[in-house]
């Protein structure tokens, strides 16, 4: 009874509390453009584990259900040669770093650097680890605090939405969230109306285009922007 008293209590305190603050806001990728939309809006103030990694949903679900021991370990890492540009893939979740280590040959797109990766990238190992362990206390701290969390993911099935959110329905059983699904196929017009689940349309065009109505409308409906 008390424990159930306590649970009540804190989920209380959890609503009050978002009706004042501005929830927060993860990508959750697959690529970078929700973490450039969050940042060019500036909802997106601190940088998260998969901001600007290539997350393939298997080895995101397998990352997330295993507590990030698994990520980033330098025995799976390896070179990645691209079309444009290189990166580091990491084998066993598929995960590809294009972001991280110094670039030959440096581009700039989208506001973001590019490029060809040195041969020697493991020398820069600990340095880019240690920038991951920083997100990964960051994230799951965010996880286990009394905020309201968007959680956004561009790319997956409603089977995959679902398996996510009862993933985090059981990893985090107080958090407070909502996720985001964004695809770009016309299929997905359909509203899924699942619990804690919303799932939005958005035109391939518009995706890096923070300004687009299809994201101010997301931002608004999830309360990550006040309409003007």
């Amino acid at each position: 009874m008390i424990f159930k008293k306590i649970i009540l209590f804190l989920l209380l305190f959890k609503l009050q509390l978002y009706g004042q603050n501005t929830p927060i806001a993860i990508s959750l990728g697959t690529v970078c453009p929700v973490a450039y939309v969050l940042r060019a809006q500036n909802i997106r103030t601190v940088a998260y584990p998969f901001d600007w990694v290539v997350v393939p949903f298997d080895g995101l679900y397998q990352t997330l259900e295993k507590d990030f021991s698994n990520f980033f370990q330098k025995k799976n890492l390896t070179m990645y040669v691209g079309p444009e540009f290189d990166g580091i893939i990491d084998v066993e979740s598929n995960f590809v770093f294009f972001h991280d280590f110094p670039i030959l040959n440096r581009i700039r797109k989208d506001d973001v650097e590019s490029g060809k990766i040195p041969s020697n990238f493991m020398d820069f190992y600990d340095e880019v680890y240690d920038k991951y362990l920083r997100r990964i206390y960051r994230f799951s701290n965010a996880l286990n605090s009394f905020e309201k969390v968007i959680l956004i993911r561009y790319l997956a099935t409603k089977n995959e939405a679902i398996l996510l959110r009862d993933l985090f329905l059981s990893k985090y059983p107080l958090l407070d969230f909502i996720l985001v699904i964004i695809n770009d196929d016309v299929e997905n017009r359909i509203y899924w109306d699942e619990n804690l689940i919303l799932n939005y349309y958005m035109p391939p065009a518009n995706l890096w285009n923070s300004n687009s109505e299809d994201w101010l409308n997301i931002f608004y409906e999830t309360k990550l922007l006040q309409p003007q």
